[in-house]
């Protein structure tokens, strides 16, 4: 077998392992269990990233716990219950003022009362 058919051979051999192996691999990158629990638990989350914020004791917790939070605040629930949570995480998340995250949730729902008021 000549250099060029070995190499033929291998690149032929990677393209078909990397059709049925690369789309699984990459859905285990994409797919954390554990930001998937604290998505099912939000206190969990905001608990977390709260300690996190103070002192990092476990790195890949806090990072699991601030991609959590991040996806919570950017939820597009406009219940009211979506719409409280997404206040919490949106103050826990970014550094902006109440106004502006006020302008932001009353962007995607506009229908949202402020926060506060009694709807």
């Amino acid at each position: 077998m000549s250099y060029r058919q070995f190499i033929c051979c291998t690149a032929a051999l990677m393209l078909v392992l990397s059709y049925f192996i690369l789309p699984r691999v990459l859905e285990g990158v994409k797919k954390n269990p554990d930001i998937d629990y604290m998505m099912a638990h939000p206190d969990r989350a905001f608990d977390t990233y709260s300690e996190c914020k103070k002192q990092v004791a476990d790195a890949d917790r806090c990072y699991n716990a601030y991609s959590a939070a991040v996806l919570l605040a950017e939820t597009s629930s406009c219940t009211p219950s979506g719409i409280e949570r997404k206040r919490k995480f949106k103050r826990l998340t970014e550094h902006a003022s109440h106004e502006t995250i006020e302008q932001e949730i009353a962007r995607a729902c506009p229908a949202s009362p402020p926060a506060g008021s009694k709807p």
